[in-house]
């Protein structure tokens, strides 16, 4: 839900592609199937998303170009131009 609701939220895929730190009681090949699985999982909500926005505005990066017209910076407030 958060890389479908929050622009920062993609930054969680590095994290997602390399998963926990080894489990001895998993395996790490379970671990990275799971991981990869949250990968592709997170990649597929974001296209949704994207689909989404498309349909409601003809545009699948529309909220991109939203966030650029209300000028905003991750980790800062939306504000006017200077």
């Amino acid at each position: 839900m958060a890389i479908a609701t929050r622009v920062t939220g993609v930054l969680m895929w590095p994290a997602l592609a390399c998963g926990p730190p080894g489990d001895r009681l998993i395996g790490r090949r379970a671990i990275r199937a799971l991981a990869a699985g949250a990968l592709v999982l997170s990649l597929a909500g974001f296209a949704w998303y994207c689909g989404y926005v498309y349909s409601v505005s003809g545009n699948p990066f529309e909220w991109a170009a939203t966030l650029q017209r209300w000028n905003y910076r991750i980790g800062g407030a939306p504000g006017p131009r200077r």
